[in-house]
């Protein structure tokens, strides 16, 4: 699936979230804008700079990931911070991080 994919789902299910995506030939209703707020995660140049997802570890403090330098919006660099929010349990954290080649992030679940 494209990253228009996902906006578009995004705007069906939880349109407060994505406005309408912008495509081509696409002409908002009366009122309606066509805006973006979306953006695009880039896990090739990003780094898992914390790894403790549930506090499970290696990394100590708190309890996430953090992708570091996974996007970039108005031309200012933000991380990506997972959390779970409801108990946690890995099969093999140590698999947690960055697909081989750094395509996307991953996160082992038991």
């Amino acid at each position: 699936s494209s990253f228009e994919d996902f906006q578009a789902y995004m705007h069906e299910h939880r349109p407060e979230l994505c406005p309408m995506p912008c495509t081509a030939g696409l002409r908002p209703s009366a009122g309606e804008a066509c805006v973006s707020r979306a953006v695009r995660l880039d896990f090739f140049n990003a780094e898992l700079s914390h790894n403790n997802l549930g506090g499970l570890g290696p990394d100590t403090g708190s309890a996430d990931m953090r992708y570091k330098h996974v996007g970039n919006r108005s031309g200012e660099p933000f991380d990506l911070v997972v959390t779970a929010t409801s108990p946690f349990r890995s099969h093999r954290q140590s698999r947690n991080g960055l697909a081989k080649g750094g395509k996307y992030g991953l996160i082992n679940m038991a």
